[in-house]
């Protein structure tokens, strides 16, 4: 890895790669699913001190110095050069549409890139007000605002279109690290040198609360995507999560409702699925057991298997609702007895990928899993014996991140990190996919076969689609747009009638 400290590093939208720079005056390329990088990059002659990808995560920002770097994910190739800037550049943020950049330096300005027309002059924002030490945009389509913080303490709000200055938000009394837009735009939450995190209305600028119990600075904020916390580090070594909802209360400050990670089911959960009969959901994540809850009584789950290795990200039921495929961070599938509690000893473990496995879905007769996974393939397994089956290959460029059996199990599909579908007869030993569906500009993180017929297959990706193919020629039918974050899930009616769709800034669509 760096020879010296890692200033800074950011996560693609489909949170599969990682980029970070360096003291040493590097740029790495990760997959974060391996200890070494992809790629890295020492044609900087200066320390790293910011990167941030683009939101279809095929290019990526770095600064070194007063110049910024424009560059390929897939090669590190070198796109472009930004070059206004008089003294070093300390944070880069696109815009949500990646049509624009904006940089922040110690220059005291503000600068936003048009990167359609790069020959055109940055749009220059906040003279004479001191360092700007970090940016951030609204998360709306065309990103109307830019919050920055600044070495004075205050954090200002600027209108993109003209460069107006709209309000200023005094608190602080030290000098701002980080500012961000909660992902529906309403709040701001910011931290600094002073060792708070603050939190502001972004429509008002008026402080709401301030977050206290930080011993050291403050570098860096961020809001949960799925519930109303604010998560912060320190230099005092610790990771903080603070409740919103006392917001506007009559306390000026308040202790983290977590300090680290809790036990237990307090950890986060990365996947959820209702048994077949509908009484039951099981649910797994990060504290490596598989739960199960009785939707009729409420009562309190019951561990079906603890003790796992690593932790969970997807499970599926069989269809008789007997046992539940799972697989974690690592290349295993493991066949579960769904009715008995355990520890995992009478789990059936399948091993043969060379990768993460992303995804697992059970055949509709039940004898087969299909698993797919970051090593590019998906694979069949016998769930009676754990028997492998046949190998399905063809994605690319990051591998297979989802699966999915059509109703009548002759058909099964994948999508890719390379942002196409893929469609088997997993019946047939050559491995070569019958159907490519191709159109997603960027990864594709689930789809589905409509329950009804089997002609329909919807899937969502970073890309903020929802897409619906003919399953049997391919043809694309219809694009639905306007989500405002990056689509992680999706999932049809029984009667196949509507369509659910989560995405990244919390929100679930209905079509």
């Amino acid at each position: 890895g760096h020879t010296g400290s890692v200033l800074k590093f950011a996560y693609s939208l489909s949170n599969l790669h990682l980029v970070s720079g360096g003291r040493d005056s590097t740029v790495r390329l990760w997959d974060v699913h391996s200890d070494q990088p992809r790629l890295t990059l020492d044609d900087y002659s200066e320390p790293v001190a910011t990167v941030a990808f683009s939101p279809s995560g095929h290019q990526f920002a770095s600064a070194g110095g007063r110049t910024i770097w424009i560059r390929e994910t897939k090669t590190g190739a070198h796109l472009l050069s930004l070059n206004e800037h008089t003294l070093s550049v300390t944070s880069v943020a696109f815009s949500p549409s990646g049509l624009q950049l904006a940089s922040s330096s110690n220059d005291g300005t503000i600068r936003l890139w048009n990167l359609e027309d790069s020959d055109k002059p940055a749009l220059v924002f906040g003279r004479d007000l001191g360092p700007v030490y970090c940016v951030a945009f609204s998360p709306d389509a065309d990103g109307r605002h830019i919050v920055s913080g600044y070495l004075s303490h205050n954090v200002h709000l600027w209108d993109t279109a003209t460069g107006e200055h709209l309000r200023t938000l005094s608190g602080h009394t030290a000098g701002v690290n980080s500012v961000t837009f909660s992902q529906d735009g309403q709040w701001i939450a910011t931290s600094g040198a002073d060792m708070s995190v603050r939190l502001w209305s972004a429509k008002s600028g008026i402080q709401l609360s301030v977050f206290e119990g930080h011993e050291g600075v403050v570098p860096s904020v961020a809001f949960s995507p799925i519930r109303q916390q604010i998560a912060s580090c320190s230099d005092d070594r610790t990771v903080r999560l603070w409740d919103m909802s006392i917001a506007g209360s009559s306390s000026s400050s308040t202790a983290a409702v977590a300090d680290g990670l809790s036990p237990g089911q307090s950890r986060s959960v990365s996947c959820v699925a209702y048994s077949p009969d509908g009484q039951s959901i099981a649910s797994a994540g990060s504290d490596k057991t598989v739960w199960e809850w009785n939707v009729s009584t409420g009562e309190s789950p019951r561990p079906i298997l603890a003790d796992y290795s690593t932790t969970i990200g997807c499970l599926s039921y069989s269809p008789d609702g007997k046992r539940i495929a799972t697989a974690g961070y690592d290349p295993a599938v493991r066949l579960n007895d769904a009715t008995q509690r355990g520890d995992g000893s009478g789990s059936l473990e399948l091993w043969g990928h060379f990768g993460v496995v992303s995804g697992v879905a059970f055949s509709p007769c039940g004898q087969w899993i299909a698993s797919s996974s970051f090593d590019t393939t998906v694979r069949l397994w016998d769930t009676r014996t754990g028997a492998p089956g046949n190998i399905l290959t063809g994605h690319t460029d990051g591998g297979a991140t989802c699966v999915a059996y059509s109703p009548s199990g002759d058909r099964l599909a994948a999508g890719g990190e390379d942002g196409s579908i893929r469609i088997w007869d997993p019946t047939s030993s050559s491995g070569e996919a019958v159907l490519e569906l191709i159109g997603h500009e960027g990864s594709v993180s689930a789809m589905a076969y409509s329950p009804v017929g089997q002609h329909t297959i919807a899937s969502c990706g970073v890309d903020k689609t929802v897409r619906l193919w003919d399953a049997l020629t391919g043809r694309l039918q219809t694009t639905l747009r306007g989500h405002a974050g990056s689509l992680n899930c999706l999932s049809y009616s029984s009667c196949g009638g509507w369509l659910a769709i989560g995405a990244m800034n919390g929100v679930v669509y209905l079509w």
